[in-house]
C-alpha cells in the first residue's frame, strides 16, 4: 500500500511541474552538438565526434514528448483540446524567426549579391522555404528539412490527440514500423527501386527523423497515464537513471560504424526515449546541478535561433578565419557557437519576446511551458 501512495504522489508530482527543469540543458546539447558537426573538428578515433547530427534527433524526441504533453493536459483540464490555438502558439513561436530569416536572405540575394549563384538557386526554391517542404527536396540551406519535419509533425499530431486518441496505439505502431522501413538500407533500396527513384535516401522525408518524435509521443502518453508511469518508473525514476542512460547513449554512439543505419540508430533512439524520460519524472535526478547551470540553460533556451542562425554565423566566421590564414575546425566550432548564441540572444530578447507574450493569451493550461 505505501509502495503504491508513493507510486502515486510521484505522478501527481508529475502532472503538477509546471516545467521540466532539465530540457532547457538537454536542448544544449542537443544544438551543440549539432554546431559541432557542421564545424567538422572530428577526431578519427571518436566515432562519436562525426555524429553531432544525432543533436536533432534528441531536438525531436523533446519536442514530440513536450507538444504532446501539453496536449494531454489541455485535454484533462478542459475536456478537449483546440486545435486553433494549438497552431496559433505554435506560429507565433516558429513562424516570426524563421520567415524573418527566410526573407532577410531572400532581399540579400536580390539586391545586394544578385549574382551568387547560391543566391539563384535559394531564389528558385524560395516556394519550398515559404512551404515547410524542404525535407521532400535537396536544398542549399540544410536546417529546413528538420523544420519541415515539425511543422508536418505539429499539422498532423494535433488531429491524432484530438479525434483519434482511442486508436492511439495502433497508430503509434503502424508510424514508427513504417518510418523504420527507411532506416534499414535493404528495404529503403528496394522502396526506391519499386518507386524507380533511385536517389530516394537523398531525400530527408525518407530518413529516420519522425521515430524520435514518435517515441517522444509515447512518452508523454506514457507519463501522462498512472498505471503506464508506475509501470516506467523502475526505467525512469531512480535518481541514478539519467545518468545511466546518458552514458549509454555515449557508449551505444561511439560504436564504430560506417553507417549508423537500421539497429544501431534505432537503439541510439530508444536509449535517448530513455534517457529524456529519466530527466524528466523527477526534478532531483543526480544530473540536475549540472542542467541547471545558468549558460547552459540560457543556451538551451535560444537554442532555435541558435538552430537557425548557425549555418550562416560559421560560414562568415570561416571566411574570416581563412583571410586571417588562421583556419582550423575547432576554432570555427568555437567562434560560430559564440556568434550563433549571440546573435539568438539578441533575436529572443528584442524580436521574439514580443510574440512569445502574444502566445500566452492562447494557452488554455499553466502546467507546463514550450
Amino acid at each position: 500500500m505505501a509502495s503504491g501512495e508513493n507510486d502515486d504522489r510521484a505522478h501527481a508530482a508529475f502532472l503538477e511541474q509546471k516545467s521540466f527543469g532539465a530540457l532547457d540543458a538537454l536542448r544544449c546539447l542537443a544544438i551543440v552538438s549539432v554546431v559541432w558537426h557542421h564545424s567538422g573538428p572530428f577526431v578519427d578515433y571518436l566515432p562519436i565526434s562525426s555524429r553531432g547530427f544525432l543533436g536533432v534527433d534528441l531536438f525531436f524526441v523533446i519536442s514530440g514528448f513536450l507538444i504532446v504533453t501539453l496536449l494531454l493536459r489541455e485535454k484533462s483540464a478542459n475536456g478537449d483540446i483546440s486545435i486553433r490555438n494549438f497552431y496559433i502558439r505554435r506560429s507565433l513561436r516558429i513562424f516570426p524567426l524563421y520567415y524573418g530569416m527566410v526573407f532577410l536572405l531572400l532581399a540579400y540575394f536580390l539586391f545586394v549579391n544578385p549574382s551568387s549563384n547560391v543566391g539563384k538557386t535559394f531564389v528558385q526554391d524560395i516556394w519550398i522555404y515559404l512551404t515547410y517542404t524542404g525535407n521532400f527536396f535537396v536544398i542549399g540551406w540544410t536546417v529546413v528539412w528538420s523544420l519541415a519535419a515539425e511543422e508536418q509533425f505539429y499539422l498532423v499530431w494535433p488531429q491524432v490527440e484530438r479525434y483519434l486518441s482511442h486508436l492511439f496505439l495502433p497508430i503509434m505502431i503502424v508510424a514508427i514500423s513504417f518510418n523504420q522501413l527507411f532506416n534499414f538500407p535493404d528495404t529503403r533500396a528496394a522502396i526506391g527501386d519499386w518507386l524507380g527513384y533511385a536517389e530516394l535516401s537523398e531525400l530527408a522525408i525518407v530518413q529516420v527523423t519522425f521515430t524520435p518524435i514518435l517515441l517522444g509521443v509515447l512518452l508523454a502518453h506514457l507519463l501522462h497515464d498512472r498505471n503506464q508511469f508506475n509501470l516506467f518508473r523502475a526505467l525512469f525514476f531512480h535518481r541514478y537513471a539519467s545518468t545511466l542512460w546518458l552514458v549509454a547513449l555515449f557508449v551505444i554512439a561511439s560504436i564504430p560504424n560506417s553507417d549508423i543505419s537500421g539497429l544501431h540508430r534505432l537503439s541510439i533512439h530508444l536509449i535517448m526515449f530513455a534517457f529524456v524520460g529519466s530527466c524528466v519524472v523527477r526534478e532531483d535526478h543526480i544530473l540536475m546541478p549540472l542542467l541547471r547551470n545558468r549558460l547552459v540553460v540560457r543556451i538551451g533556451l535560444v537554442s532555435y535561433g541558435v538552430y537557425i542562425f548557425h549555418t550562416h554565423a560559421l560560414h562568415a566566421v570561416e571566411s574570416v578565419l581563412y583571410f586571417m590564414n588562421f583556419y582550423s575546425p575547432l576554432a570555427k566550432f568555437v567562434l560560430g557557437l559564440g556568434a550563433s548564441v549571440l546573435a539568438a540572444e539578441l533575436s529572443f530578447r528584442y524580436f521574439e519576446s514580443w510574440f512569445l507574450r502574444l502566445k500566452r493569451r492562447f494557452s488554455r493550461t499553466s502546467n507546463t511551458h514550450i
